[in-house]
């Protein structure tokens, strides 16, 4: 029992000692003599003198209240589950029944709530009422003061957040400017550094430093998206992927160093790139129940005939002038893509096409300022395409009708011709001597033909009648010579087979066939 009573003595006696020097028992008159003291144990004025020796050492120290090094407070516990190490770290808690602290560095958790854990030269040195958070670096999340569930790793990670909530920023500055924005997640230096909203990923160095106020946007590689300042709804994927106007939205890109030049738009890859694939053709909605205005107006041929196939070579250097975007990346196969020779059409070339027939064409992507450039959709043009087929295979189907019909009438003539000649041939038994009737001139004709005649010495009338297939009159020429020659203008008669008949005194003397072809 006088041992047990000797060591609860010791501790209290060194209570005293580290607590106040002025106060400490030096004669130790607690204790029946021959006991003797480590002389170390009392304080010196000059702190000379240590707590043990080198061959003597204490195994539990039991402590309530501060440990003070140099005269400042270094490991201090309010609880049992509180732990505050460094000068000044946890020294204000704001909650003096709070629990589940652990601070860690001079001013970590300065004021101090609970359920925080901060390490770090000022980590967390203003948070008041915020909980849940854990900081791991100097000045991380050194000015939050309600925040909560937040995690920050990294020298000055969300220096500024004082109320956002829920949000992750692993890396030297990384979501540094944020003050109030909540759900951002940013992962890699300065990530979000610039950030001042929420629902934001950035995982890369730098990646998202520049946006400001945009929300909801997604960036991933070493600085991609650097551009975006207010933005939202972005999605930037690769190495310096970006967008080439800080306000745009719901723009997609995707690829090392690809570029988008407008909201709602998507790019894969850079200028380099040669080919991009896969085993399937891509797919576009096409949902009669999501369309509306549906009209069958798409022109087919007039549109075609106006366009201008050609052949070209893409160059490197007038595509990034026009982006604002130098690609500094050296490889070897950087400019492959120059030595390709492509064919298809000048996007400026089919828009001036559509705009002359008032087509509203979809398939040209129109750029949307002076830094972007223009596109075609080459998949629309399979539309007009089908409709000029489909005009074709129109135009192919009536000229087969027409040709079918012609050759019917040129039956029905060959009929028609037998059955004159026999009637000619007895007509002409009877018929006045020295009458003839040549063939036309030429024959076929398209513009004019001419038509020679002799008739005999005396008559009294004579005519040539020009017939059509069916056997109307369509032309009856007076004749008051004995010989000569008729002409036949093609403007007045229409395409087709006809025959014409010479006629003295009411007698058919001959009958022939002539062809005009316009």
């Amino acid at each position: 029992m006088q041992k047990k009573y000797l060591y609860l003595s010791l501790s209290l006696c060194f209570i005293a000692i580290v607590s106040k020097a002025q106060y400490a028992n030096t004669a130790l008159s607690n204790l029946t003599s021959p006991t003797k003291i480590n002389v170390n144990l009392l304080p010196s004025k000059d702190s000379s003198f240590s707590l043990g020796n080198n061959t003597k050492s204490w195994k539990n120290l039991f402590i309530k209240g501060k440990i003070y090094i140099s005269d400042t407070p270094m490991i201090y516990s309010i609880s049992n589950s509180d732990f505050f190490a460094g000068p000044n770290a946890g020294i204000k808690l704001k909650f003096l029944n709070g629990q589940e602290n652990t601070g860690i560095g001079t001013n970590a958790l300065y004021y101090g709530a609970y359920d925080n854990t901060a390490v770090g030269w000022n980590s967390m040195r203003s948070d008041s009422i915020g909980h849940d958070n854990s900081a791991l670096g100097g000045l991380s999340l050194a000015n939050n003061i309600d925040g909560n569930y937040n995690v920050a790793a990294g020298w000055a990670s969300s220096y500024w957040n004082t109320n956002g909530s829920y949000n992750t920023s692993i890396g030297n500055n990384a979501g540094e400017t944020n003050i109030s924005g909540s759900y951002n997640t940013c992962v890699g230096a300065s990530a979000l550094e610039k950030n001042l909203s929420s629902n934001n990923t950035a995982i890369g160095d730098e990646a998202g430093i520049n946006n400001s106020r945009g929300s909801n946007n997604s960036y991933v590689g070493f600085h991609a998206g650097n551009t975006v300042t207010t933005g939202n709804s972005n999605t930037i994927i690769g190495y310096g992927a970006d967008v080439n106007d800080g306000t745009l939205s719901n723009a997609t890109a995707i690829g090392n160093l690809a570029i988008t030049g407008a909201s709602n738009r998507v790019r894969i890859g850079n200028g380099s790139v040669t080919s991009i694939g896969g085993a399937v053709g891509w797919t576009n909605f096409s949902d009669e129940r999501i369309k509306n205005n549906i009209k069958e107006n798409v022109p087919g041929l007039a549109f075609i005939n106006l366009l201008k196939p050609v052949t070209y070579h893409f160059d490197l250097s007038k595509e990034e002038n026009i982006l604002g975007k130098k690609n500094t990346d050296n490889y070897k196969e950087k400019y492959d893509i120059q030595k390709i020779q492509f064919s298809g059409f000048l996007a400026q070339q089919v828009e001036a096409a559509a705009k002359k027939i008032n087509y509203d064409f979809s398939g040209v992507d129109v750029p949307a300022g002076d830094k972007d450039i223009y596109g075609l959709r080459y998949a629309d043009f399979v539309v007009p395409l089908v409709k000029a087929v489909q005009e074709l295979s129109s135009q192919n189907n009536s000229l087969k009708s027409e040709i079918q019909n012609l050759k019917s009438e040129i039956e029905n003539i060959k009929a028609m011709i037998v059955s004159n000649q026999s009637i000619a041939n007895v007509q002409q038994s009877t018929a006045l001597p020295s009458a003839t009737l040549f063939q036309n001139v030429p024959n076929p004709f398209s513009n004019s033909t001419s038509i020679n005649y002799s008739l005999p010495v005396k008559y009294s009338s004579a005519k040539i009648i020009i017939t059509d297939k069916i056997g109307n009159a369509s032309k009856t020429i007076s004749l008051s010579n004995n010989k000569g020659s008729v002409n036949i203008d093609a403007s007045m008669l229409s395409s087709g087979v006809y025959q014409y008949s010479l006629y003295v005194d009411g007698q058919l003397i001959d009958t022939k066939q002539m062809v005009l072809s316009k």
